[in-house]
């Protein structure tokens, strides 16, 4: 083998440079390929498959042991290939050997199992031997794998579920595969992709401030005030804001007022909302990007005030907003992490609430009509339908309040 010349350390770092350049290129580009994933239509699950797993006899829906997402790794172990049951596919096998610790995508409301045509004794005795123990493993029973390309050698489907009800989100094979194994890799092909929030809750939290003379109350009357009213409206949140007087975008007093809402859709545990804004595509993408302006707007009643407003307009940059009720004189604050910036037509990112552990998603999808632009907003991963109603209010209303602000409206 003829190995590359001998350099010095500046013609050596000169190629590494060149080379660094492409490996970049490459990753954005990557990126890129994962937020189209994310974006792939969803397929419905219609046939109630089954499996049998260590525990007795599961459906698709048990497989997710609980979660949202699922991704299913196809093993090609089972009677007629070579060596079975001492060995199972050489490739296969490769892969298992990879698979980073699964706490990590379980953190992540993701669950990967394997699925073979093996019966469960020789799938417990080779797991035990290869030290593949915490990979959860199934027996298919039905066509599940002629259904979904995978009757023969390997491949990998993702799921997503809401409520029962289960859908295919993406399917990956052949070399496909050989990158499969890291975290990130079966995060990437899943549609809520890697819900970074770069920490597990953002630092800012609902607060009551002391008046003069008064004390805070205990943090349970905060709790049960807090419960009562996110039962009447909860006050949305997760995303930046607009073009203002100070800033490069168009002045808000020259944007017409946007039109009502025109659909609120909620389905299972994601809220989606559609508005169209008599306003440019640009002028809206920047009413969710501009922390001066979101301090306008970005809260569920017109005497409300958002106190904070941070925005880092990058992928993996960080998204933070904090809303104060001059009433109960409390706040409410979130963050989390752009996954998707191509303006003026998308944005995505994550959301975490400060005093609630689960993870969201933002979706944002700007579309210019004849100098107006409809807006596709959706909430994805909301606890329960309750959380779906209260948001929905939340949001509604502060769509509102950009309404005003991009009519030049007197604030209140």
């Amino acid at each position: 083998m003829n190995l590359p010349p001998v350099v010095s350390p500046q013609e050596w770092e000169a190629a590494r440079r060149d080379l660094l350049a492409k490996e970049k290129e490459h990753t954005r580009a990557r990126d890129a390929l994962a937020a189209q994933r994310r974006r792939m239509p969803r397929m419905a699950v219609e046939k109630d498959y089954r499996f049998e797993g260590p525990d007795g006899p599961a459906s698709l829906v048990d497989l997710f042991d609980g979660r949202r997402q699922l991704v299913v790794y196809r093993f090609f172990y089972e009677p007629g290939v070579a060596s079975f049951p001492e060995r199972g596919c050489p490739g296969c096998s490769f892969l298992a050997d990879q698979v980073a610790n699964l706490a990590h995508l379980n953190a992540r409301d993701t669950t990967l199992v394997f699925v073979s045509r093996a019966p469960q004794a020789d799938i417990r005795d080779w797991k035990a031997r290869m030290g593949w123990e915490q990979i959860p493993w199934y027996t298919i029973t039905d066509d599940f794998d002629r259904d979904f390309g995978v009757d023969e050698w390997h491949g990998t489907n993702a799921f997503i579920r809401e409520g029962d009800d289960v859908f295919r989100t993406y399917f990956i094979h052949d070399r496909g595969d050989e990158a499969m194994g890291t975290t990130w890799a079966y995060l990437d092909m899943t549609a809520l992709g890697r819900q970074e929030t770069g920490r597990t809750r953002p630092t800012a939290t609902r607060r009551r401030r002391r008046t003069s003379g008064g004390t805070t109350t205990t943090p349970t009357a905060r709790r049960r005030r807090h419960d009562r009213r996110a039962r009447r409206r909860h006050p949305g949140g997760g995303a930046p804001p607009v073009g203002d007087r100070t800033s490069g975008g168009p002045r808000v007093d020259d944007v017409p007022r946007a039109t009502p809402p025109e659909a609120r859709r909620m389905t299972g545990h994601t809220l989606e909302i559609e508005r169209t804004f008599r306003a440019p595509a640009q002028a809206v993408f920047d009413a969710f990007t501009n922390p001066e302006v979101m301090r306008r707007w970005w809260h569920p009643e017109r005497d409300w005030e958002t106190s904070e407003a941070e925005v880092d307009l990058r992928v993996g940059g960080v998204v933070r907003v904090v809303m104060r009720d001059p009433h109960a004189d409390e706040e409410y604050g979130g963050g989390g992490r752009y996954t998707e910036v191509d303006p003026p037509r998308r944005l995505a990112f994550t959301w975490l609430w400060d005093d609630d552990a689960t993870r969201m998603l933002i979706e944002i999808d700007f579309e210019e009509r004849d100098g107006a632009t409809f807006v596709r907003f959706t909430h994805s991963g909301l606890w329960d339908e309750e959380a779906v109603r209260s948001h929905d209010g939340g949001w509604n209303r502060a769509f509102d309040n950009l309404d005003a602000v991009l009519a030049g409206e007197p604030e209140t």
